[in-house]
C-alpha cells in the first residue's frame, strides 16, 4: 500500500504541470491587463507562484491524508511525512529551476512591460509561494475538508487516486515510478550530505 502511495505522489508531479498550466493561464492572460503601473505588474509571478504552491501542496496533503486513512494502516504519520518530503522537494526544485532565469532571462514580449519579464520577481514569487506551500501542507492535512470544500476536487481526488491505483497494478509501472523516487530522494538526499560533510569535515579541523 505505501509503494502504491508513492506512485501515486510521483504520478501526481507529472499530472500537475498540466493543472498549473491550467490553473495559471487566467492569471497570465488577465492580470497584466488589469494592473497598471510598472510597480504593480511584478507582483502577477508572485500571485502565480503562490497559486501553484498552495494548490500543489493541498493536492498533496488529501493525497497523504486518504492513503493514511485507509483501513490497515499502521503508520498514518508516515504517509504524513512522506507527503511533505515529497512537497518540500517538488517546491525547492521550482524554487531552483526560476533561478536559473537569472542566467537565462525570459525573453521581452512585445505585449507585457519589461518588469514582468524580470528574474527577481520570479525567483521572489517561487520562494514566497514555496514557504506558504511548506505551511499549508500540514494545514491541509490535519484538516482536509478545507480540500474537499472546493467544488469538484472530491470527485477529482477519487477519480486521480482510483486510476493510480490502477496503474500500479503493472510492475513496469512500479518499477518506474521506485526509480523516479530515488531519483528525487538524491536530488534531495545529496546537497544535504554533502552540507553535512563539509560541516563534520570543518569542526574536525576545528579540533586541538
Amino acid at each position: 500500500m505505501y509503494l502504491d502511495f508513492i506512485g501515486c505522489l510521483i504520478l501526481m508531479r507529472y499530472v500537475y504541470q498540466l493543472i498549473a498550466f491550467l490553473l495559471t493561464l487566467p492569471f497570465r492572460v488577465i492580470l497584466p491587463f488589469v494592473l497598471k503601473t510598472q510597480n504593480s505588474t511584478p507582483w502577477v509571478y508572485t500571485i502565480i507562484q503562490i497559486v501553484v504552491s498552495i494548490t500543489y501542496s493541498a493536492l498533496i496533503a488529501i493525497i497523504s491524508y486518504i492513503y493514511s486513512s485507509r483501513p490497515g494502516v499502521k503508520y498514518a504519520l508516515l504517509y504524513g511525512s512522506t507527503g511533505f518530503i515529497a512537497t518540500f522537494i517538488i517546491l525547492s526544485l521550482i524554487v531552483a529551476g526560476k533561478q536559473k532565469l537569472i542566467s537565462n532571462p525570459l525573453p521581452q514580449s512585445q505585449f507585457f512591460p519589461p518588469s514582468l519579464n524580470d528574474p527577481r520577481w520570479i525567483i521572489q514569487g517561487a520562494s514566497i509561494g514555496a514557504l506558504i506551500g511548506f505551511i499549508t501542507y500540514f494545514v491541509f492535512f490535519f484538516c482536509p475538508e478545507m480540500v474537499l470544500a472546493v467544488p469538484g476536487s472530491n470527485n477529482f481526488i477519487s477519480i486521480f487516486i482510483s486510476t493510480s491505483d490502477k496503474l500500479m497494478s503493472y510492475w513496469y509501472l512500479k518499477a518506474y515510478l521506485f526509480l523516479s523516487a530515488l531519483v528525487y530522494l538524491l536530488i534531495a538526499g545529496f546537497p544535504l550530505l554533502i552540507g553535512a560533510g563539509i560541516l563534520l569535515f570543518s569542526k574536525n579541523k576545528l579540533k586541538p
